[in-house]
């Protein structure tokens, strides 16, 4: 089962075999865990959860890994329900031919935000190749990087790396694409955003080459819209970060 387009109100969103996918909404006392799902080749083949542990405030830490034929994953991803999302992601082609992948974490959050929000978010990635050198790319028509609501990615500007993007390592070298980021201005978040009812998430897909590993480093933020200033949220690490024009 492939993730599938549709389109709502003029702007691109995906959703698990033509329904969104929501997880239930999570309470300040009982954090529900972290949602993850894989699919290679447009087949699902690892969906699971991830039980947080609790850490300062209302922030939880998920770590964990899952293989099966072909594929090797593994995830430490730091989340808090009010809400924001930092996933650091690695993904090993273990096939020995190209494998197309798509990775969607999704943290449920607690209160609802109704009417609108403030967003933004980033990703930085790269390849480390095998003895025969590699390339991690976008795939057709779509960007690496998709920010998502309710089981919904939202589109613009919550798409980064958009397609066409690659990157190329050497035999045993590693590469970077430049980071990019969104509502980042003056600081994240600070883009409009809708509303956000039960859960924030994200999206990554890609293609990768036989025997070698993609890691990414990915941020989704959202916030209630306030007049005073905000607590906004840095991203330690991307002082050099693009933003999206």
């Amino acid at each position: 089962m492939g993730i599938a387009h549709i389109s709502r109100a003029g702007a691109a969103f995906f959703a698990i075999g033509g329904v969104a996918f929501v997880t239930s909404t999570a309470n300040a006392g009982n954090m529900a865990p972290l949602q993850i799902m894989l699919w290679a080749n447009g087949e699902l083949v690892y969906e699971g959860s991830s039980i947080g542990e609790p850490t300062e405030g209302a922030v939880y830490t998920y770590e964990g890994d899952a293989s099966g034929q072909g594929w090797g994953l593994s995830w430490d991803v730091e989340g808090d329900p009010d809400p924001f999302v930092i996933a650091n992601t690695a993904l090993t082609n273990n096939a020995a031919v190209t494998q197309n992948f798509q990775l969607m974490v999704t943290l449920p959050i607690f209160p609802q935000i109704t009417g609108s929000s403030l967003i933004g978010g980033s990703v930085q990635g790269g390849i480390t190749a095998d003895g025969s050198g590699g390339t991690l790319s976008s795939l057709a028509g779509i960007s690496i990087y998709q920010a998502m609501i309710d089981g919904l990615t939202i589109g613009e500007p919550g798409a980064l790396l958009d397609d066409p993007s690659s990157v190329s390592a050497g035999a045993f070298l590693s590469n970077s694409f430049t980071p990019e980021a969104f509502g980042d201005v003056p600081m994240i978040p600070s883009a409009p955003g809708p509303q956000v009812l039960n859960s924030i998430g994200i999206l990554l897909s890609f293609s990768l080459t036989a025997g070698d590993q993609a890691s990414f480093t990915s941020v989704f933020v959202a916030e209630v819209p306030s007049p005073a200033p905000l607590a906004l949220f840095g991203v330690a690490g991307l002082a050099a970060i693009r933003r999206r024009r």
